[in-house]
């Protein structure tokens, strides 16, 4: 997707950030997981880090980068031993720490003891991995998300969708923001494209048609997006902060400081 395929005359830019500037990173603490997604690229699925190795991970990031936030990610973190330990680590460094889960492991009989020491040690946001990639685990993909969700609500643990677009998902995107706008705790998606490792053919969403979806069903626009990294016209990830009346699907562009001040009072105020 290239710049001039953007609404005519819209103000947007690129992020383009040179490596030490970038204010994230993600890190693997194993790849054993409980679930294998639709184009699944994980394949060494034994693989599983020591604590000391995460935390000497984190330190060599510092070192590399700016950071302001850390992704704890596999395979499957949820299966993680040292889960609790190491969120409380990235904590310790005065960082942002985020964990990327298929949640499976909340729905099992100790999964609510476990979220309690996720939450305990520290984590600031659970990015909730359930897509139609999953339709060989989850019957009802909305009904996995639904309970995920109300999980991560009733638990006060502030949450976030990632979802995979494969073919003729596109246009969902705006369906499934404006439904769980509803939620207190629920702050945004984070969608990508499916890359196919094998080299097959599989129809996929294309970013154009994710930009038109947004555009068309809650009238968003982006705010910035990511380059490639040779070319500053190749859009490769859009940015959007908007905040939702939940009630009316009515959205308005806010800084990322005035959507959190927002978020704390939205979750304060009664009968909001």
């Amino acid at each position: 997707m290239r710049t001039s395929d953007f609404t005519p005359g819209l103000p947007i830019g690129p992020l383009a950030l040179s490596a030490r500037e970038v204010p994230h990173v993600t890190i693997e603490t194993n790849r054993t997981c409980n679930m294998r997604c639709r184009l699944c690229y994980n394949l060494d699925r034994e693989y599983v880090k020591s604590v000391d190795d995460v935390k000497a991970d984190l330190e060599t990031a510092l070192s590399l980068r700016c950071l302001a936030a850390v992704t704890l990610l596999g395979g499957e973190p949820t299966l993680y031993p040292g889960l609790p330990e190491v969120i409380g680590h990235v904590k310790s460094r005065g960082l942002f720490c985020a964990l990327l889960t298929n949640g499976l492991r909340f729905l099992d009989g100790d999964g609510p003891e476990l979220l309690g020491r996720i939450k305990q040690a520290g984590v600031d946001r659970v990015y909730i991995h359930v897509d139609s990639g999953q339709a060989h685990v989850h019957a009802d993909i909305e009904a996995a998300r639904e309970r995920m969700s109300r999980l991560l609500e009733a638990a006060l643990v502030p949450f976030a969708l990632s979802v995979t677009l494969y073919g003729g998902d596109g246009d969902e995107l705006a369906a499934v923001i404006r439904r769980y706008s509803r939620f207190r705790y629920f702050e945004g998606v984070l969608t990508t494209l499916p890359h196919d490792p094998s080299g097959r053919t599989v129809p996929q969403s294309d970013l154009r048609e994710v930009y038109e979806g947004l555009k068309t069903g809650l009238g968003l626009e982006p705010i910035a997006f990511i380059p490639a990294d040779a070319d500053d016209g190749d859009v490769r990830w859009l940015i959007y902060f908007y905040l939702m009346n939940a009630r009316t699907g009515e959205a308005f562009p806010v800084s990322a400081k005035v959507q959190r001040l927002a978020q704390k009072i939205f979750r304060w105020a009664p009968g909001t």
